[in-house]
């Protein structure tokens, strides 16, 4: 009883730690595109105020 007992503990272990590091892979991969987004926005309102400063 023990060994099928500590095999089902470390397979739940397993199980957990897995979906908490997908969990965490999709968090910073969303990070990470809102934040390439932001740059380029950026990087338009500065072209816009450029083009808006030389007229």
């Amino acid at each position: 009883m023990m060994i099928g007992d500590i095999t089902l503990i470390v397979v739940l272990l397993l199980i957990l730690i897995g979906s908490l590091g997908i969990v965490l892979l999709i968090v910073f991969w969303l990070k990470s595109s809102y934040r390439q987004k932001d740059l380029k926005i950026k990087e338009l309102q500065k072209e816009i105020e450029e083009l808006k400063s030389k007229k």
